[in-house]
C-alpha cells in the first residue's frame, strides 16, 4: 500500500470513529456518546484536524494544514463558547490570531516580507488589545485578565526570541510595561488614602532619584553603552 493509500486510510478510519459519537442505532444514540460530557462536534473538527495534520506532515507548505490549523481554531472556539461559557472576547481572538500566525510561519515563504510584517503588526496588535481592553479597561479587578495579559506579552516575547522576529519582541514588551504599570494603577488605587498618597511620593522620588543617576552614569559610561547597544543593534541585524 502506497504512503497516500495509508494516509487515506487513517483518515477514513478517524473520520469513522468520530462519527460513531453522533451516529444513532436501532436502539437509539451510542450510549457512551450521550453519556460522555462534550459535544459531539468537538471530537468530530479535533480528529478533522487531526487527521489533516498527519497527511500534510512531510511537506511545510502543505494546504492540509489549511484545513488543520482551522479545525484547531474551530475547536476551541467551540470549546469557549459552547462547553466552557466563556464570555471575554480575547478568548476567541487569541485562537484565531494564533491560527494566522501559525499559518504565515508555514506559508513565509510564499509572502513578501512587507507583507508579512503587516499582517504580523495587525494580528499581534489585536490579540494584545482584545486581552488589554479586559485587563486594563474594566472597572473591576479582575486580577486574571492581567495574568493572561501578562502571559500572553510574555509568550510574545518567547516566541520572538526563537523565530528571530523583532516584532513579536518589541510588541510583547511594550504591552508587558503598559500592564505592570496598570497593575500598579489599580493596587495603588485601592489602597487607603494615606498609603496612597505615601506610595505615590515615594513612586516620584524614586523616578526623579533614577533619572539623576541615570544621567550621571551616562555622562561617564558613555563610550561602553555606546559599545554595547552597537553589539545589541548587530546581534538583532539579522532578525526579521
Amino acid at each position: 500500500m502506497s504512503k497516500t493509500l495509508r494516509r487515506l486510510a487513517v483518515l477514513s478510519a478517524l473520520v469513522a470513529i468520530a462519527a460513531c459519537a453522533q451516529s444513532s442505532t436501532p436502539g437509539g444514540p451510542v450510549p457512551w456518546a450521550t453519556d460522555f460530557p462534550v459535544d459531539p462536534e468537538r471530537p468530530l473538527v479535533g480528529l478533522h484536524s487531526a487527521a489533516f495534520t498527519y497527511l500534510g506532515k512531510d511537506d511545510r507548505e502543505s494546504p492540509y494544514h489549511l484545513v488543520a490549523v482551522g479545525g484547531f481554531v474551530g475547536f476551541v472556539i467551540l470549546l469557549f463558547w459552547s462547553r466552557l461559557k466563556v464570555e471575554v472576547v480575547y478568548a476567541y481572538v487569541l485562537p484565531v490570531g494564533l491560527g494566522v500566525l501559525v499559518l504565515l510561519q508555514l506559508f513565509r515563504a510564499r509572502v513578501p516580507a512587507e507583507a508579512r510584517n503587516g499582517i504580523r503588526a495587525v494580528t499581534v496588535l489585536a490579540m494584545l488589545a482584545s486581552a488589554g481592553w479586559s485587563a486594563l479597561l474594566d472597572p473591576g479587578f479582575p486580577p486574571l485578565h492581567n495574568v493572561v495579559l501578562l502571559g500572553l506579552c510574555l509568550a510574545a516575547m518567547a516566541l520572538g526570541g526563537l523565530l528571530q522576529i523583532r516584532m513579536y519582541v518589541a510588541l510583547g514588551f511594550g504591552a508587558l510595561m503598559v500592564d505592570l504599570l496598570a497593575l500598579m494603577v489599580k493596587a495603588v488605587a485601592h489602597m487607603e488614602r494615606s498609603i496612597r498618597m505615601t506610595m505615590v511620593g515615594s513612586l516620584v522620588l524614586v523616578v526623579g532619584a533614577g533619572l539623576v543617576f541615570g544621567a550621571i552614569y551616562y555622562k561617564t559610561h558613555k563610550r561602553e553603552i555606546g559599545e554595547l547597544l552597537a553589539r545589541w543593534r548587530l546581534k538583532f541585524a539579522g532578525w526579521e
